[in-house]
């Protein structure tokens, strides 16, 4: 509830500043905040998969990074909890089965058939078989949501795609993530979990796919509605 709570003090504020007359008139407008952390992701995904060189040389200032840094992670916390707030529990619970199945198909699909790697420069662990079993599992994901919500068709085909994107994007918020530790010449975000990567590791997929979800099911209930 916290989170519904400070989207709902930051709606009064704006309005207080605007002198509207009634903030839930403009509260769908703020939605579309969403789209900068969107954008943000797909750049990130642009430029890791054109100049995956070129972004791990990348200089940038320390004022920038503590500002990318804390963009990200209110982005995510905020999205989150209107997700949750909005949409309910379950397809809250949904976006994290997502990725966590489609983490686990690209390791277990990459150990056994990965042969071309995704990132080297990056990330020499991952695959372009890994990723394609991701996406794979994020498509098998929206068909059984589909089948036991008994989506129309179109609405299924929405989640369908939605899905996978999301997973893509997930993607790529993992290789950025492991571009912020390579240019800090560590191997883990930290110790507090033995074995793990850091908590960073076990969020980073999370972090990014969130936005884009969240868009993406504003999109489809907007477009139901």
């Amino acid at each position: 509830m916290l989170g519904i709570h400070f989207w709902t003090q930051l709606l009064e504020l704006i309005a207080l500043g605007f002198d509207w007359t009634d903030v839930r008139t403009y509260s769908g407008a703020l939605e579309w905040l969403v789209i900068a952390p969107v954008l943000f992701w797909i750049l990130v995904m642009l430029l890791i998969r054109k100049t995956p060189t070129g972004i791990l040389q990348m200089e940038v200032g320390t004022r920038y990074k503590l500002f990318i840094g804390w963009f990200v992670l209110l982005a995510t916390w905020m999205f989150l909890s209107r997700l949750r707030a909005l949409y309910g529990s379950e397809m809250t619970m949904y976006l994290l089965l997502l990725i966590w199945t489609a983490d686990v198909s690209a390791y277990f699909i990459g150990k056994r058939f990965g042969t071309v790697k995704l990132s080297p420069e990056i990330s020499p662990g991952k695959t372009v078989q890994g990723m394609y079993g991701a996406l794979i599992a994020g498509v098998l994901c929206a068909a059984i949501l589909s089948l036991i919500y008994q989506f129309p068709f179109m609405i299924a085909s929405d989640f369908v795609l939605l899905s996978a994107l999301t997973v893509l994007i997930s993607i790529y918020g993992d290789l950025f993530f492991s571009v912020v530790k390579r240019q800090r010449g560590v191997k883990d975000s930290g110790s507090l979990l033995p074995g793990h990567g850091g908590i960073l590791d076990r969020i980073d997929s999370i972090v990014a796919a969130t936005p884009f979800f969240y868009a993406g099911v504003f999109l489809i209930y907007r477009g139901v509605s």
